[in-house]
């Protein structure tokens, strides 16, 4: 039987309520920081997914670029695919020097690099923001006379970075140039 007085606590009880504060006080905090954590994770996740699409989509400019510069009739020139079309030396690979196992693709360790980089004159547009560099290298393969006489066969690989060097693209593509 208790003989407190009523409104004067039992002396048993005192400081359990400041316990159990604190406690639902601490889940409170641990539950708004791993929610902000989350929150974090999520925004970078979704920054590196766009690096990604800026970059690639940079890749595949450059790839139909190329192809397009090989194409005689985007050139107009009649003896279709005679020659390689670039004028360049830096990025165009024959069979008599197909040995690709020594290309350098980092700017910093060569300076004048192996893979031509994409000027912007050579395909008539700019890098868009978040692309650091567009390198690529066009190998002949192969003539024959499928599909057409003197189709000749390219593999053209280009390969584009972001900014900041953490997102990286390669595309390769055969091209038959008819």
């Amino acid at each position: 039987m208790c003989t407190c007085s009523v409104g004067q606590p039992a002396r048993n009880q005192r400081g359990v309520v400041l316990i159990v504060a604190l406690l639902l006080l601490a889940l409170m905090a641990l539950v708004t920081f791993s929610t902000y954590n989350g929150t974090i994770l999520e925004e970078r996740m979704a920054g590196n997914a766009n690096n990604q699409n800026i970059v690639f989509q940079t890749a595949e400019l450059a790839l139909r670029s190329i192809e397009m510069r090989i194409d005689p009739n985007w050139l107009n020139e009649a003896d279709s695919c005679a020659a390689f079309p670039f004028g360049l030396d830096k990025g165009y690979y024959s069979p008599a020097n197909s040995d690709l196992s020594s290309i350098a693709w980092d700017m910093q360790a060569n300076p004048e690099p192996d893979v031509k980089e994409n000027p912007n004159r050579l395909f008539g547009w700019k890098k868009p923001t978040g692309v650091s560099e567009v390198r690529y290298i066009v190998e002949w393969l192969y003539k024959n006379d499928y599909p057409k006489p003197n189709t000749i066969h390219y593999r053209i690989t280009v390969r584009t970075v972001g900014d900041g060097g953490k997102t990286v693209v390669m595309l390769q593509s055969t091209y038959a140039c008819m």
